[in-house]
């Protein structure tokens, strides 16, 4: 029996067609059906790479499968226009092309077929051999979508639950929020 299942799942991993460009005017990565639930304990959200998505820009140079952005889990915002949501993140790191990053869809999922997993995020930077103390990795803030989206009460809730145990120094799951009306 995996212990891995039992540790807090800190990192989600998305398998996208979408380039950085994309990313930057969403302030995310979007387009997804997602239980925000989910996202009590993620702090990073991996982008990997999906060049067989129709949408999918080959233009970068990265390779189907290759981890390419690395970012900080901001919030879960909903699309304007449909029942799917934007993945908000505050800042990135572009990664590098480099031989770790190559395949990782297939390292971190076994090449699931769910565009979306979540995962300890030990385990993941063990696995592709990403060191977050690198010096060459600087985060960028993320230019946030311009239009402003109203938001759901439990993305509202959510969101809340990660700024307080930010500023409370406390793991999210510790963190209870309570309405009476």
């Amino acid at each position: 029996m995996s212990t891995s299942s039992s540790l807090p799942k800190n990192i989600v991993i998305i398998f996208s067609g979408e380039n950085l460009e994309t990313i930057r005017q969403q302030g995310g990565t979007g387009d997804w059906i997602l239980n925000t639930n989910n996202f009590i304990n993620v702090e990073y959200v991996l982008i990997i790479r999906n060049l067989k998505n129709e949408l999918a820009d080959k233009s970068d140079g990265y390779e189907h499968g290759q981890a390419f952005i690395l970012g900080k889990f901001q919030a879960i915002k909903p699309k304007a226009t449909s029942d799917r949501k934007i993945i908000q993140i505050s800042e990135f790191i572009q990664l590098p092309h480099q031989e770790s990053f190559k395949n990782a869809w297939t390292k971190l999922t076994s090449g699931q077929r769910n565009p979306i997993t979540y995962k300890n995020s030990s385990e993941v930077l063990e696995k592709i051999k990403l060191n977050l103390d690198n010096p060459e990795f600087k985060w960028q803030k993320m230019q946030p979508a311009e239009e402003e989206i109203n938001l759901s009460l439990a993305d509202i809730i959510n969101e809340a639950r990660n700024k307080i145990a930010k500023a409370a120094n406390v793991d999210k799951s510790k963190v209870n929020i309570q309405i009476s009306f």
